[in-house]
């Protein structure tokens, strides 16, 4: 999963990948904020950078996105 998120999106930080895994394990923003040690809002605002870089609109779904990869 990460070599195909690395190959498509070689800008990618290791935070964004960690983000990524999160993300495809369908874990919660309350989840995530807690295993990172982040607030909540601190998770919604690496979403949204996260968002930014792979260069989806704002009517496309990041979550949907992550789930999409590993899929044949």
């Amino acid at each position: 999963f990460i070599n195909d998120i690395h190959q498509k999106h070689p800008t990618l930080t290791e935070t964004d990948h960690r983000i990524c895994c999160f993300i495809k394990m369908r874990l919660k923003n309350r989840e995530i904020a807690s295993i990172l040690n982040i607030t909540v809002n601190g998770v919604e605002q690496n979403k949204y950078r996260l968002k930014k870089k792979i260069g989806l609109n704002k009517s496309e779904n990041l979550n949907s996105y992550i789930q999409s990869f590993g899929k044949k």
